[in-house]
């Protein structure tokens, strides 16, 4: 009798155990994604989010090479674990971006939108994989308006099934703010803002208007012409209304009437390309192992942020979930998890465990490289021994990688303590970086300081001007206006003279 009342138990337990998720990564030449939802899904949605990276090479005209850095995508199931992954926790947030060391990351949630007006994930990642490709191949300075306008012109891009591509179609979402906002008005929403547009509604208001203007520049080729007059000026320091009237010949006032006119006409046009030669990408599929259904969020929640006041509860989480699995994902989950948040030296056993088991395992010869950086010796010698090894794991990791820029810039930062201070191979690894991943903030800014060391103020200067106009530039983008306004002081000749080309 016990031993019926053990097994009904056992099988009670078994049957209430939730079942694992299935996780399936699909990859292009361009992006990596992730999803727990059908393989069917992913695969079309990695095919599309590929050709939008093609119609934007094709609009924009840029025929360089992909980034060696692949955007690693997230798909979700809801808007909830859309939310728990943001590090902010805002609510009605469908998705988001966030630039890291190791390439640009997407989260949507996957349903798509199912009534009109209503903003889904995928429109979400589309309009961050604008301002991505921007700050990726044209990191120039553009005021806040055009960065955010544009973004949401392509976000709302549709692949017909007749093959054509619609671009511009009205953004549903918008269109409230549209009819019952105050007006901004042209003169002020051109202005230069750096991210500072405001909250709520007003926030909203610029969105859609920024939208509309965009829309109104991009439906016109003489306009559009004009408007890349007007942005070269402004990239160049030329204050807006003086821009706005060698462009166009207008003033504010002027401008803002046609722009209301073609607002009232209630007439919003697409833009439809009927003959763009979009190649369907090869895209490989494979299933992660079990344990991603675990620790794949827990551990990109390390890259994206984490608060304070959760640390505790997602290092306990990882450890209990690590302890489940021993693949070595698992183990390099929570290796990354120690290192940050726990026991070094459990870090640092993981880690060599992984590194003796496979050497040319890149991930964890850049996490050690990473933990030994950001040790705290005292000792001058310690110091100098923990960096240099550091050193040889960055070197290692490039040879398996050479473009990578997290061990271009590892190896660079090795550097800090060494009396005649970075090589030139360093300082070539660190402006390769750059080139790679322009978007990364710290690479960008530890370029710019070796820039001004060296005295090439003008160069300092325009990668400082697109980090101080970045459309979520944050405490980055205050370092750099700080940066600019004591050039600007000291160096005003070289400061003009630092032009640059969008």
């Amino acid at each position: 009798m016990r031993k019926a009342c053990f097994l009904s138990s056992l099988a009670l337990l078994v049957l209430s155990t939730p079942a694992l998720a299935t996780w399936r990564e699909a990859s292009t030449e361009k992006f990596i994604v992730y999803s727990d939802g059908s393989e069917k899904d992913l695969v079309e949605f990695t095919e599309r989010v590929d050709k939008f990276d093609q119609v934007l090479r094709v609009i924009t005209g840029f025929k360089g090479e992909p980034s060696p850095v692949k955007v690693r995508i997230y798909l979700v199931d809801k808007e909830q674990t859309v939310r728990e992954l943001y590090p902010w926790h805002i609510p009605n947030i469908a998705g988001f971006y966030h630039a890291s060391i190791s390439g640009g990351i997407g989260v949507a949630e996957r349903t798509r939108a199912f009534r009109e007006g209503q903003l889904d994930g995928e429109t979400v990642l589309c309009h961050e994989y604008v301002h991505h490709f921007m700050a990726q191949y044209f990191p120039y300075v553009y005021p806040h308006w055009y960065q955010e306008g544009v973004a949401e012109l392509f976000a709302n891009t549709e692949f017909l099934k007749n093959g054509h591509i619609r671009v511009g179609a009205s953004a549903k979402y918008r269109m409230w703010d549209l009819f019952n906002s105050a007006w901004i008005g042209t003169g002020q929403l051109m202005q230069d803002t750096g991210g500072s547009s405001g909250s709520g509604p007003k926030l909203e208001a610029f969105y859609a208007q920024s939208w509309l203007l965009a829309h109104w520049f991009f439906e016109s080729p003489e306009r559009a012409a004009l408007l890349q007059q007007y942005l070269q000026m402004r990239s160049q320091g030329v204050d807006h209304a003086t821009a706005l009237q060698k462009a166009f010949g207008l003033s504010d006032n002027q401008l803002d009437q046609q722009f209301r006119a073609y607002f009232d006409k209630r007439k919003i046009g697409v833009i439809e390309f009927t003959s763009l030669k979009l190649v369907p990408p090869p895209v490989s599929v494979r299933v992660l192992p079990p344990s991603a259904d675990a620790l794949l969020l827990a551990d990109l929640r390390m890259d994206v942020g984490v608060p304070d006041k959760e640390v505790s509860a997602l290092l306990a989480t990882l450890r209990s979930s690590a302890a489940r699995f021993h693949d070595d994902d698992a183990r390099l989950a929570l290796a990354r998890a120690e290192m940050r948040y726990g026991d070094r030296d459990r870090a640092v056993s993981l880690l060599n465990e992984l590194l003796e088991k496979d050497p040319m395992n890149r991930r964890a010869l850049l996490e050690l490289a990473l933990l030994r950086l950001s040790g705290k010796e005292e000792n001058p010698d310690a110091r100098l021994a923990a960096d240099r090894n550091a050193r040889s794991l960055a070197v290692r990791a490039n040879r398996l990688a050479h473009d990578d820029p997290q061990a271009l810039f590892l190896f660079y930062k090795s550097f800090a303590h060494e009396e005649g201070g970075p090589s030139k191979n360093a300082l070539d690894g660190l402006a390769a970086a750059y080139v790679n991943l322009p978007q990364y903030s710290p690479v960008a800014m530890s370029y710019v300081k070796e820039l001004l060391h060296t005295h090439d103020t003008a160069h300092a200067v325009q990668i400082l001007r697109s980090i101080a106009y970045a459309p979520h530039g944050g405490q980055s983008a205050q370092w750099a206006q700080a940066q600019l306004k004591e050039i600007e002081e000291t160096q005003p000749h070289t400061a003009t003279a630092a032009n640059d080309k969008p």
